[in-house]
């Protein structure tokens, strides 16, 4: 197709290198300027007649122009440069090496507090935050770094940092990730931001979010367990959630976090719930006092007491007793 939209005394015949076709132009034009606009007419006419005909979206690199074909292996490399930003301009684009590759150096600063919000996220498998903070990461470092090899350091660095926090949690980053071909093979043949961004969030972030969620969900049932078993060994002291939490090591916050997740109820409520349960055994299976019952479970006083109990067992525990008493004889006569 070139061939035809581009006279023949204008350039040579194009040849196919890797993925890339290569077509050298050359012509006699007054100044540099005009000829780099004609070379981008005849890009842009090139591709919109493949997409009319062929139905494809293509990108085009540009080079400098030079004066002699010796030059062609450095012209070559310049338009390959030049088409390595497609990743951040999007496809389907025109891209002259001097637009995208800027006279000076500009300093740019990599997002270390985005990046370490992804993790944090990550830890805690907040898929909603996860993806919301993704966003602004890429967009972040495809807004600062319009120097092609600078935004592959970035994303490369970013991929480090994932397999480092892969590797904290205990798994091996091949046994999870493995693939073929190899991930940074992957990660570097993607074309574009946002192909890298799916990427990262579907082969990377996914798989180490289910081993976190994993991680915690194992993690609250075990702490929750053991906060449990403490309420039952010590339901007649002055046992607390802050008392639970500095033996467990824990913040009150997170221990109260999980008992929720897991029992679905405080700490405070399932303390109740079993005093109330032994204070029903005491009362059944013994003959101490209401206020020898209300002391033993740490009961201020025996008002106290029997206002909790009424609360949660709908009755005073002298009612409760007599009930019991009274079931038990119907039971024995009959």
């Amino acid at each position: 197709m070139q061939q035809q939209l581009i006279p023949a005394h204008n350039r040579l015949m194009p040849i196919v290198v890797q993925s890339s076709q290569v077509t050298l132009i050359f012509d006699d034009p007054k100044s540099t300027e005009e000829f780099r606009t004609y070379m981008y007419a005849m890009a842009k006419k090139v591709q919109d007649e493949v997409g009319n005909y062929l139905s494809l979206r293509i990108s085009i690199g540009i080079s400098r122009s030079y004066a002699g074909l010796h030059d062609a292996n450095r012209a070559y490399k310049e338009a390959m440069d030049a088409l390595k930003y497609r990743v951040l301009f999007g496809q389907q684009t025109i891209l002259h090496i001097d637009d995208v590759q800027p006279a000076q150096n500009v300093t740019t600063e990599y997002p270390k507090e985005l990046e370490r919000q992804i993790f944090d996220a990550i830890k805690m498998a907040e898929r909603d935050k996860i993806q919301c903070l993704l966003d602004s990461f890429f967009e972040e470092i495809s807004g600062q770094y319009h120097n092609y090899n600078d935004y592959q350091i970035a994303v490369t660095r970013f991929f480090v940092n994932l397999i480092r926090l892969l590797q904290e949690s205990g798994v091996s980053h091949l046994e999870l990730l493995g693939g073929d071909p190899p991930l940074m093979e992957q990660l570097h043949a993607l074309s574009s931001v946002e192909d890298a961004r799916n990427w990262f969030k579907s082969q990377m972030i996914e798989p180490v979010v289910n081993v976190y969620e994993d991680q915690r969900r194992t993690k609250y049932q075990t702490i929750s367990q053991e906060v449990v078993q403490m309420i039952h060994d010590r339901y007649d002291t002055d046992i607390s959630l802050e008392a639970c939490s500095n033996m467990l090591n824990y913040h009150p916050s997170y221990i109260s976090k999980v008992l929720r997740q897991e029992l679905g109820i405080s700490f405070s409520d399932y303390l109740m719930q079993y005093r109330l349960n032994k204070a029903k055994e005491m009362l059944e299976d013994t003959e101490m006092k209401i206020s020898e019952i209300a002391e033993k479970l740490r009961y201020n006083n025996s008002q106290n007491f029997i206002r909790s109990f009424r609360k949660l067992a709908g009755m005073t525990p002298g009612t409760y007793r007599a009930e019991f008493i009274e079931r038990q004889y119907r039971a024995g006569r009959s």
